[in-house]
């Protein structure tokens, strides 16, 4: 009875073990691939390593003034992306401040920090 007890432990704590750390982290966005310009309009991709739902993403732009902007979110096909057009901007250091629920239910926020490049 009571190896029959372990068991059912060790198999609910296997279970357990990979839903506690599924978390929708992104992998790679395309801030790393393109300069993003001075006054000029960008669009950004975030790519995530689960499938997101796009209704509750939340993604704000903060400026070098601390500034908050909430941008619009366009989902991916697949559910595992986003795209936030950036709008035209001065040169400086900016930051993409997101907040996302994963399809498991995890929420997850992170911080992307950029620098606009002067036109030249």
């Amino acid at each position: 009875m009571l190896a029959g007890a372990i068991l059912v432990l060790a198999a609910v704590a296997g279970f357990a073990v990979p839903a506690a750390h599924a978390h929708a982290i992104v992998t790679k966005t395309t801030l790393e691939e393109q300069p993003i310009r001075a006054n000029t309009a960008t669009p950004v991709t975030l790519y995530f390593n689960s499938r997101i739902e796009p209704s509750f993403t939340r993604v704000l732009l903060v400026d070098p003034a601390k500034k908050e902007r909430p941008l619009e979110v366009t989902p991916g096909e697949k559910g595992d992306t986003v795209t936030v057009q950036l709008p035209a901007l001065a040169a400086g250091a900016y930051t993409l401040r997101y907040k996302v629920l994963a399809i498991d239910g995890h929420v997850t926020e992170g911080v992307l920090r950029f620098r606009v490049r002067s036109a030249e």
